[in-house]
């Protein structure tokens, strides 16, 4: 495998795989070239800051409500990534909440069937920003467009 001409994208809980994987020091040439997660859990990653070290550039995006993975806590990680001088960059959507961008989804639900998230036991929100999911889907071509050579970019549409 060429780390160079691979990305690593993830929503969710693969969000949450893709921050363990760029993490975890690559053996050989065995790594990625550059991460996105979207709406992960940032909780744990969070409460143990200076273990959180993306070995490539990583690009977070996130709802401000979100009330399963919180905003809050991949703000903190993404200030002290950054402070770090670390390859790590967060985008936060204002009034937007968990799976913002998927198309499938047409209004606001609250998931009462979802035990974790903010307020446990209350549910959690889910709904659609077609501004933000716009906004996200070009940051996310961008970025990988930016890290990953010109023959590794021919699927990003």
């Amino acid at each position: 495998m060429d780390a160079q001409r691979i990305g690593l994208l993830g929503w969710s809980h693969g969000g949450g795989s893709v921050l363990a994987t760029i993490a975890a020091a690559p053996k050989g040439n065995m790594g990625y070239a550059a991460a996105v997660a979207f709406y992960p859990d940032c909780t744990s990653k969070s409460k143990a800051l200076q273990k959180f070290r993306p070995y490539a550039p990583l690009l977070l995006l996130i709802g401000e409500a979100d009330d399963w993975t919180p905003a809050a806590p991949c703000k903190v990680l993404a200030a002290a990534v950054a402070a770090r001088g670390e390859p790590m960059q967060i985008v936060t959507y204002p009034d937007t909440f968990h799976n913002f961008d998927s198309p499938g989804i047409t209004g606001k639900r609250v998931r009462t069937e979802v035990p974790n998230g903010v307020h446990p036991g209350r549910g959690v929100t889910t709904a659609p920003n077609q501004e933000a999911r716009e906004d996200a889907k070009k940051r996310v071509i961008q970025f990988f467009a930016d890290q990953l050579p010109t023959g590794a970019r021919g699927h990003l549409q």
